[in-house]
C-alpha cells in the first residue's frame, strides 16, 4: 500500500531531534590552623529522544511518536581533608563516590517492559487495527527497492538499563626533611559495583510465554530455574547486578539450579594502587624518582577446562568447542553455573624516574622513563553466565568473545628534550619520544592440544610501538598578548589498532593467531600542529578593558585506513549498504594494498572566542561568543574503502547496480539518502564522513 504521506526534510533540520541536560554542581572549603576541608559535589540528568537522530529518523520517519527515551544520570561527590602538622610533614585524606544510572525506554510504558509490544496495552495509546497479532504490530512500509520504514505505532521491542557505582578512598603523605628531599607516598582503592540489563527481543519472549495469545502466560516449567534459562534466550536477555525480570539483585538462588550456583551476580571489580616518589634538588640538577604498585580484580568469567570422559574430544562435529565442558546442560543449553568462577587478580611494580639538568638561567635539558599500565574497556568484557555458556559452547552458532586470559596493556614510555629562553618572556621547547606498547588486547583463537579452535576471546597479543618529536614556541602574557605555537611528527605501528581491527586480516569466519608484520595503527596522525593566541585588554578605558579575544588554529594528518577491492557480488548485502559492506561483516573485506596504507586527507579548524569581562564590588560578569569552525570547513574525517573518497561509495559504478538503476527513482533517492547524508555509513559505523559544521555558542557567566 502507499505511503501515508511524503518524506521530507527540512535543510538542518530533523523532527523530534532534541537534547536536555541538567547540571548542578557546587564546592565547599574551609580552614584552620593548618587544616584545610574541601568538599565538592555534582548531579546531571540528561535526556534524549532515541530514534530522532539521523540516519534512524529516517526509518522512523511516520513513528516519531513512539521513540524510546533515553535517560542518564549521574552524581558525584568528594571530601578531602589535608592537614600541615609542620614545615616537614603534611597528609591529605579523601573519599569519593560516583554513580551513573542509564536507562533506554519506551515513553508510555516506562520500565514495565513487558508491556511494550502487547497490542491491548498499546490500545490504551495508539490505534491497533493493523497488527497483524497480539505481540506482533504493523507490517512495515517499504519503498525503493524493500527500504524499509516502521508504519505508525509500531511498538519498541527492546529495553535497556546500566548502572555503574563507585566508592573510593585516598591517603597521600607529604614529607620534607629537607629543603632539597621531598618524598611522597600513598595509596587508593576503588570498589565498584557494575550492573546491566538488556532485553533485545520483547516480543519473542511475551509470545513463548502466552502461547495462545489471550495475555496469559501459560508457558509450564519443571523449575524456576527453566523458567529463567528459557526467558534468557527467548528474549535474548543480558544480564549481570538484576534478575532475569529486571529487578536490582546481589546474586539469587531459586528452585532447580545447580547446587552452590549464585546467579546473576553484578560484577564488582576492585582497583588499588600505591606509590612512592622520592624528590632531589641540586643547584643544577633535579631528579625525581618513584614506584608504582597496581593492584587490578577485574572479575572476568572463567572456567577451568576439564574433557569429557565419555565423548572425548569434540573436534569433527556441531559440538567441537565442547572439548571445555563443565557439566554443561545439553537440554537447556547452559554450562553449571556453579563452576564458572572469577579470574585472579593481578599486579604490577612500576618504576619511573625523571631528571632534569639546568645548563644556565636560560637552557634546561630534562628526560624521563616509565612504566605504565591500565586495563581495557570493561564494557566489552562483561557478560552473563548464559552468554558466557553460549559462547564456549558455540550453541546455536553464537558469536562472542569471552575474557578469562584477558590482563591490563602495558606501555613504557621514554621522552627527552630541552626548554630554552631566547628572551625572558619568549621560551622554545623540543622533545623526542617513544612509546613501547605491548599486551594490547585483541581477539583470537583459544587453540586446543590437538590443534583445534575452541572459541574467540579476548587475549593480550598485540603490540606496537610510537615514536617522534615535537617543538614549540611560547610567548607569556606581554602587553596583554599570550601565544603558543607547537608541531609534532609521530608514527604509530603495531599488529592491532584496537581488539577488532584483527579481525580484517582473516576470511571465511576464521581467526588467526594475528599478524607477524607490524603496520600503521589506525589512528595514526603523522603531522599535527596547534596555534593559540590570547588577547586580552587590561587598564581603565571602560569600553575596552576586560575584552579579550581567543583564536586557535589546529591542522592534523588524516588517520590511516585500507583501500579494498570493489566488490564482485552482494552476498547478503543489501545493495543500499554495498559501500559499507565490509564495515558491516570485516571477514568479508578484501584488500587492494598492505593494512592501512592510506590515509584519509588532511584536517584543519579554526575557532574563535570573543569575550568582554565586567567587574563590580560584588560581582563579575562574562559575556561571550564562541565561533566552532568559524570558516564552516568541511573537513573529510573517513572515506569509503573502496573508492577512498567521501562523497563516492562506489556503487554507481558498479557493474551489479545496473538493475537497480531501472527502478524509478532509485538513483536520485540513493544520492539524497547515501551520497547526501551518508545513511548507510553512519548506520554501519555510528560515524560521519564530515566533521562538525560551524557553530555559534553565547553565554553569560557570573562569579560571585
Amino acid at each position: 500500500r502507499p505511503l501515508p504521506g511524503p518524506v521530507v526534510f527540512e535543510t538542518n533540520w530533523l523532527p523530534g531531534n532534541r537534547f536536555e541536560a541538567t547540571t548542578l554542581q557546587g564546592n565547599l572549603s574551609a580552614g584552620y590552623s593548618g587544616l584545610q576541608l574541601k568538599i565538592l559535589a555534582s548531579y546531571d540528568e540528561r535526556e534524549q529522544p532515541v530514534g530522532s537522530q539521523w540516519p534512524s529518523v529516517l526509518t522512523n520517519y511516520f513513528n516519531q511518536q513512539r521513540n524510546m527515551l533515553n535517560r542518564t544520570t549521574t552524581k558525584f561527590s568528594a571530601g578531602q581533608l589535608s592537614y600541615n602538622f609542620n614545615d616537614r610533614f603534611s597528609a591529605t585524606a579523601a573519599l569519593h563516590f560516583f554513580d551513573r544510572y542509564e536507562r533506554t525506554f519506551d515513553r508510555d510504558f516506562g520500565h514495565n517492559w513487558l508491556l511494550y509490544p502487547d497490542s491491548a496495552a498499546n490500545a490504551h495509546f495508539y490505534n491497533t487495527s493493523q497488527w497483524l497479532g497480539r505481540y506482533y504490530g504493523p507490517d512495515l512500509y517499504s519503498t525503493i527497492d524493500k527500504f524499509w520504514l516502521n508504519a505508525p505505532g509500531r511498538p519498541n521491542n527492546t529495553y535497556s538499563k546500566n548502572r555503574q557505582s563507585n566508592f573510593g578512598l585516598s591517603l597521600d603523605l607529604d614529607i620534607r626533611p629537607t629543603q632539597k628531599f621531598e618524598l611522597n607516598v600513598g595509596g587508593k582503592v576503588d570498589s565498584w559495583t557494575m550492573r546491566k540489563f538488556q532485553v533485545g527481543n520483547i516480543a519473542g519472549l511475551r509470545q513463548f510465554l502466552d502461547q495462545n495469545a489471550d495475555g496469559i502466560d501459560d508457558a509450564v516449567f519443571a523449575m524456576e530455574y527453566e523458567r529463567r534459562i528459557r526467558c534468557l534466550d527467548r528474549g535474548s536477555i543480558e544480564t549481570y547486578g538484576y534478575t532475569y525480570t529486571g529487578e536490582v539483585t546481589d546474586g539469587y538462588t531459586m528452585a532447580g539450579q545447580p547446587a552452590g550456583a549464585i546467579l546473576d551476580q553484578p560484577y564488582k571489580p576492585v582497583f588499588a594502587s600505591m606509590y612512592a616518589v622520592a624528590r632531589m634538588k641540586a643547584a643544577d640538577l633535579n631528579l625525581e624518582a618513584g614506584l608504582r604498585y597496581e593492584y587490578f580484580e577485574p572479575n572476568f568469567k572463567m572456567l577451568e577446562p576439564t574433557l569429557n570422559p565419555s565423548t572425548g574430544i569434540f573436534d569433527n562435529g556441531d559440538n567441537w568447542r565442547a572439548y571445555y565442558y563443565r557439566d554443561y546442560n545439553v537440554a537447556l543449553g547452559i554450562i553449571d553455573e556453579s563452576q564458572i568462577r572469577d579470574t585472579n587478580p593481578v599486579d604490577f611494580l612500576l618504576p619511573r624516574i625523571n631528571a632534569q639538568f639546568v645548563l644556565n638561567d636560560k637552557t634546561a635539558f630534562f628526560a624521563a622513563y616509565g612504566r605504565y599500565v591500565q586495563m581495557p574497556r570493561l564494557d566489552l568484557l562483561y557478560m552473563s553466565s548464559y552468554q558466557f555458556s553460549r559462547v564456549i559452547t558455540g550453541e546455536d552458532g553464537v558469536w562472542g568473545s569471552i575474557s578469562p586470559h584477558a590482563r591490563p596493556e602495558r606501555s613504557t614510555q621514554f621522552e627527552a628534550g630541552l626548554h630554552h629562553y631566547l628572551r625572558p618572556n619568549l621560551q622554545i621547547s623540543a622533545s623526542i619520544f617513544n612509546k613501547i606498547i605491548s599486551n594490547q588486547l585483541q581477539i583470537a583463537w583459544l587453540i586446543g592440544p590437538y590443534g583445534t579452535p575452541l572459541f574467540a576471546e579476548y587475549r593480550n597479543g598485540g603490540n606496537g610501538r610510537a615514536q617522534g618529536f615535537d617543538c614549540s614556541v611560547r610567548l607569556q602574557r606581554t602587553s596583554g598578548i599570550e601565544a603558543l605555537a607547537w608541531y609534532s611528527y609521530s608514527t604509530a605501528r603495531g599488529v592491532s589498532s584496537d581488539p577488532f581491527s584483527i579481525r580484517l586480516l582473516n576470511q571465511n569466519n576464521n581467526l588467526s593467531d594475528g599478524p607477524i608484520a607490524e603496520f600503521p595503527f589506525d589512528y595514526e596522525q603523522n603531522h599535527r600542529a596547534l596555534g593559540i593566541i590570547d588577547i586580552k585588554i587590561e587598564g581603565d578605558d571602560p569600553v575596552l578593558a576586560g575584552f579579550g579575544v581567543t583564536a586557535l588554529f589546529s591542522l592534523s594528518s588524516g588517520h590511516r585506513y585500507t583501500q579494498e577491492l570493489e566488490p564482485e557480488g552482494l552476498g547478503q548485502t543489501r545493495p543500499l549498504q554495498l559501500g559499507v559492506r565490509s564495515i558491516l561483516n570485516p571477514l568479508i573485506a578484501e584488500f587492494a594494498e598492505p593494512l592501512n596504507a592510506s590515509q584519509t586527507p588532511p584536517v584543519s579548524n579554526f575557532d574563535l572566542q570573543i569575550h568582554k569581562t565586567i567587574t563590580t564590588d560584588f560581582l563579575s560578569l562574562t559575556l561571550y561568543v564562541n565561533v566552532l569552525n568559524v570558516f564552516n570547513t568541511k573537513n573529510v574525517l573517513n572515506v569509503y574503502p573502496t573508492t577512498g573518497a567521501a562523497n563516492d561509495d562506489g556503487w554507481f559504478a558498479n557493474v551489479l547496480a545496473a538493475p537497480y538503476l531501472q527502478t524509478p527513482g532509485y538513483e536520485q533517492f540513493y544520492r539524497d539518502i547515501n551520497l547526501k547524508n551518508r545513511w548507510a555509513y553512519m548506520s554501519a559505523t555510528g560515524n560521519d564522513i564530515y566533521g562538525t559544521p560551524r557553530q555559534v555558542q553565547f553565554g553569560l557567566r557570573v562569579e560571585m
